[in-house]
């Protein structure tokens, strides 16, 4: 059982954000059908909290400069606090769940899965995953009263 559930971790590695992406599409998709203007204005804001993300937790991992659980050959030089992938996560949850309050629930269950996911890899300590989604959700919250 150990084996099977160290295996799903190591596959979910990058998933859940991929999973993530693929939904926003998909929604976008079924949103551009109904309301164009709504799907122009979400991608916008969704590209806009991707690279405010970006320019928060690279500083960040700079200077607090905490070491990962396990490094990989590819994490040599990153550093763990905060989580990248739980931030963007929840920084794109917060903002698509303004304008769709009914999918506010099962996306940030989703959110949630990318932070577990980060935790399963040993990627990231919780302290890291923990404060990478009150980031994210305080970046969605800024970008939404820009």
């Amino acid at each position: 059982m150990q084996k099977l559930f160290n295996r799903l971790a190591r596959e979910m590695h990058v998933k859940p954000l991929k999973m993530l992406f693929i939904s926003i599409f998909i929604l976008n998709f079924i949103v551009g059908i109904l309301d164009f203007y709504l799907m122009v204005k979400l991608t916008l804001l969704a590209f806009i909290g991707c690279i405010l993300t970006l320019l928060i937790n690279l500083p960040l991992k700079s200077l607090f400069k905490t070491k990962r659980p396990r490094m990989d050959k590819y994490q040599e030089m990153e550093y763990g606090f905060p989580s990248f992938h739980t931030h963007v996560a929840f920084t794109i949850v917060t903002i698509y769940s303004f304008y769709f309050r009914l999918l506010f629930i099962p996306s940030f269950g989703f959110a949630t899965f990318v932070g577990i996911s980060r935790l399963m890899t040993k990627s990231h300590n919780f302290i890291d995953v923990i404060f990478g989604s009150i980031f994210g959700v305080l970046t969605g919250i800024a970008i939404l009263l820009i």
